[in-house]
């Protein structure tokens, strides 16, 4: 009997200990899904950004843009291909088969010329 005002303290004691530890659980989960969350928003916004950097880098009129140098690239190498095909025309054996073909008709005209004498 006399350890009952004490037993009835300490298990008052104890529901209380225990509403609080079970208020504590309920908040500690609250915060962990809160963590989650700005945790998962974070990686989205950072997952945009790099999207949008993305989309900007391909924008093809820009003229910083990779594609507008690749073009640029491109076209270089095709105006340095015609100029070797024009060059390559105008060589030395193609001047000299030249001068070979227009000696062929001066010696045609010259014996033209003597047959009509």
């Amino acid at each position: 009997r006399t350890a009952e005002p004490t037993i009835a303290a300490q298990t008052e004691v104890v529901a209380k200990l225990r509403t609080g530890l079970d208020q504590m659980r309920a908040k500690l989960g609250e915060l962990e899904a809160k963590r989650d969350e700005l945790v998962a928003r974070a990686r989205s916004a950072r997952a945009q950004n790099t999207m949008m950097d993305a989309v900007k880098n391909i924008d093809v009129l820009d003229p910083t843009s990779e594609l507008s140098r690749f073009e640029d690239k491109v076209r270089r190498e095709e105006a340095r291909a015609l100029g070797k095909q024009e060059l390559a025309a105008s060589s030395l054996d193609a001047q000299f088969e030249q001068l070979d073909a227009l000696g062929d008709s001066a010696e045609i005209e010259a014996r033209l010329a003597a047959l009509k004498e």
